[in-house]
């Protein structure tokens, strides 16, 4: 089995490319699990939300040069590139993914001074998956009410929150719209909002929780309901409301 080629890139987009002997080693995962014991009854009942909690992605292996002063170099690239932390990659995998990783903690031991070390690096991945490196965005332009094109998320391992970017393009305002994921219980999201005029774009980002017209918040005009999840499955957005244009962005998870 070849050994996986790693690559960080800091939030710049500058890489860093891990030497051939470094490689992935620890890349567990846990779900958040809390047992209570039951009163006067055998066992017990989960009292946890059972979602992934943040993991730990550690690197490790040989480290060295050809002299002392080589070794210096590469290891001063090395501490300053992991310092920075980003995205972490694996060249050629088979399923192009990053992990977001940070604030990594370093173990390192000579095995012979001064160009030889043993050395664990292990970061932490606060969003504990993989993440697709392409982002998908399928649209729909929808002359009113109806079912959206399906979004096929079979490949994902886990429930993604998306971000939906609605449009007003098609010569309609949107005072009210509501979006329905009849793949995930039914969940629904009503948003009236009598500034929602022709020729504004309305942004409902699930993941960071917020709503924005035009780049302002407007999460004030979210009547009630849920942010949309997606189902690791095909999901099928029901759209209730005017003409408009909907781009659902995402990225497929993986554990």
């Amino acid at each position: 089995m070849a050994t996986p080629y790693l690559i960080l890139t800091d939030s710049l987009g500058t890489p860093y490319s891990f030497p051939a002997s470094l490689f992935l080693a620890d890349d567990s995962s846990q779900m958040r699990s809390s047992i209570q014991d039951l009163v006067y009854a055998h066992g017990g009942k989960q009292v946890a939300d059972g979602f992934v909690a943040p993991r730990k992605v550690s690197i490790t292996g040989d480290f060295y040069a050809d002299s002392g002063v080589a070794f210096e170099t590469a290891w001063r690239a090395l501490v300053k590139a992991i310092f920075k932390g980003g995205k972490l990659t694996i060249f050629s995998d088979t399923v192009p993914r990053y992990i977001e990783v940070a604030n990594p903690a370093i173990d390192s031991e000579w095995e012979h001074w001064p160009n030889f070390k043993r050395l664990t690096i292990t970061f932490n991945a606060a969003f504990p998956f993989w993440v697709d490196e392409t982002e998908l965005n399928p649209h729909d332009h929808m002359a009113g009410a109806g079912n959206m094109s399906p979004l096929d998320l079979t490949a994902s391992e886990h429930i993604v929150l998306p971000t939906i970017e609605i449009a007003a393009d098609q010569g309609a305002n949107l005072p009210s719209i509501r979006l329905t994921n009849p793949n995930d219980s039914g969940k629904t999201l009503r948003y009236d909002n009598p500034a929602f005029l022709i020729g504004s774009t309305l942004i409902i980002n699930a993941g960071d929780g917020t709503i924005k017209l035009n780049g302002n918040d407007a999460i004030e005009y979210f009547v009630s309901g849920a942010f949309l999840r997606l189902q690791p499955k095909v999901n099928t957005i029901a759209y209730v409301g005017n003409a408009c244009t909907i781009t659902v962005k995402y990225r497929r998870l993986y554990l």
